[in-house]
């Protein structure tokens, strides 16, 4: 199964995100720590070419710094997430490798997309989420960090997903 690109956060805050994850969504947390997805995932495994074509459009956008928070949800589908700004630059880059075909633009949510950071994705059930975001949307932090790179990050044999490689924003091939 070929992977995405996302952006992690720095370590501590990974890590505080994550203790919220595998508290209210265990399953999510197990497979993914939290992350920003950037683009739909790769139609097919990518090759150095094609690595190499992400990074063309990558080193087009600058080293920016993301913002998350507030808490948002998406019901009545059940998932917690952290807004994130800048949205639009997100989005922007997001376009700009959908534009090369290597992306599988055929799924859900390719268009409308919010840039976001999941808390909970797909369970628990709707009224139990609603209970959990009313319990903890004003005492979870809001915060920034900066983005340098984009990680390329693919499942293994347990659906656990893995760093490939790490893209440099601001760099070209």
């Amino acid at each position: 199964m070929p992977g995405a690109l996302v952006i992690v956060p720095p370590v501590p805050i990974r890590q505080r995100i994550d203790r919220l994850r595998r508290k209210y969504d265990l399953a999510s947390a197990r497979r993914i720590p939290a992350h920003i997805s950037v683009a739909q995932p790769f139609r097919a495994e990518p090759d150095k070419a094609a690595l190499a074509q992400v990074q063309e459009v990558l080193g087009r956008f600058r080293p920016f710094v993301v913002k998350y928070g507030p808490l948002r949800n998406f019901l009545p589908y059940p998932c917690i997430w952290y807004e994130i700004q800048p949205a639009e630059l997100i989005v922007e880059m997001r376009r700009a490798l959908h534009a090369t075909g290597l992306f599988n633009t055929d799924l859900p949510f390719t268009e409308g997309f919010i840039p976001h950071m999941s808390i909970t994705h797909g369970s628990p059930g709707p009224e139990e989420t609603l209970w959990i975001f009313n319990r903890i949307r004003s005492r979870v932090q809001n915060g920034s960090f900066p983005v340098e790179s984009i990680i390329y990050t693919r499942p293994d044999w347990q659906s656990r997903f893995l760093t490939v490689t790490e893209l440099m924003l601001g760099k070209s091939t």
